[in-house]
This record gives C-alpha cells, structure tokens and sequence, in this order.
C-alpha cells in the first residue's frame, strides 16, 4: 500500500495551523475576563471539531460558537471564578507560607489537591458540555459531575493537562503558547472519546442528561 506523505504531511499542517488559530482567538477573546466561560465553551467547541476532522473554517466555527454559547457560557463564569477563587485562596493558605509539618495540615492539603482536580474537571465539562449540547444550567453541572466521576481516566488527563498549561505560564512565560495550544487540542481529543462523538454529531440540539 501506497502512503500519500504529501497529503499526510498537509493533512497535520493544516490542522496545527488550525490549533494554533483556534488557540489565539480564544487568548483573544479571554482579555475582557468577563467573556472567559464563552471563551472557553468556543475553544472547546472549535478544537473538539478539529479532532473530530469536523472544522472546515476554525474562525467560522470559533465565533458561531462564541455566540451561540455566550450568554449561557457567560452566567455560568460568575460561579464558576467565584469557587475558583476560593479553590486558589486555599492553594495559597496550604503552601503559601511556612508551617509546621502537621496532620491537619497534611489532611487540608490533600482536601486542597482533590477540591482542585474535581474543580477543574467540572468547569471543563461543563463548559465543553453546554459547546457541544443543549442543556439547561442544571443539567450541565449534573452532567459535569457524573462526566467527572464516570470517566475517571480521560478526567485525569483533562485535569493533568490543565494543570501543565497553567504551570507552563509561571515557568515559560511567552513560550506557554505552544504548551497551551497542544493542551487544548489535547483535551478536545480526549472530550470526543467522552462524549462518544462522530463528526455528523457535533454541535447537536438535543438535550442530554446523565
């Protein structure tokens, strides 16, 4: 069998290309802070369809997803950076000042660490669930929840990817772009194993509930 290598290397061209604009219009539409939810719900969309070989025009599909998602995406971040606030509140009182190694202190860093994870793991579904679904508020966070619990190993990956484009912008400053584009698309591959995704079945209407 014959491996067309000049299309096979356009084929992973493209969609780097693709990733990498998917990833400069969600930074983009992120610098209003109050726009981050549809940000993130658009980004999830765009790279979910990228991994999906679904996105024919990634700035088409980023912003028609922006739109569609903004003002469900939008009331939905109120919480959600209120509890991630609190989430870093805690980080900082764990690990931000010099105490004695103790047994409560152990036992509220590990409470830190998994209210962390299942913190990132919820706002990632949920903001990739209501990109992809129909769904009111209460079953996006109830679908979040058992997406969180009922997939553990995809969870897992979601969570350790987040965390390493976080860690990339403390640690590389100006190079965590390419860290967080391939983080994002990442996670869009990971989401459509979750979701159980064809390319025909993306951006559907009905409504789901776990």
């Amino acid at each position: 069998m014959r491996i067309n290598l000049d299309g096979t290397i356009l084929s992973a061209l493209t969609r780097i290309f693709d990733v990498i604009v998917a990833t400069v219009l969600f930074l983009i539409c992120c610098l209003p802070v109050f726009t981050i939810g549809a940000a993130f719900s658009a980004v999830y969309a765009t790279m979910i369809a990228i991994a999906n070989d679904s996105c024919s025009s990634v700035t088409r599909y980023f912003f028609s997803a922006f739109r569609d998602n903004f003002k469900q995406a939008t009331a939905l971040w109120l919480p959600v950076a209120i509890v991630g606030a609190v989430v870093v509140v805690d980080i900082v009182v764990c690990w931000g000042f010099a105490m004695k190694a103790t047994m409560i202190l152990a036992v509220m860093r590990g409470l830190t660490i998994f209210c962390t994870c299942l913190y990132l793991a919820v706002s990632i579904y949920l903001f990739a669930g209501i990109a992809v679904y129909q769904v009111t508020w209460k079953q996006a966070f109830t679908n979040a929840l058992q997406w969180s619990m009922k997939t553990l190993p995809a969870t897992g990956g979601l969570v350790l990817l987040s965390v390493g484009m976080v860690a990339s912008l403390f640690i590389l400053w100006y190079f965590a772009f390419s860290v967080i584009a391939l983080g994002l698309y990442l996670q869009g591959k990971l989401l459509v194993r979750v979701f159980e995704l064809k390319a025909p079945e993306l951006h559907v209407d009905e409504e789901i509930e776990y």
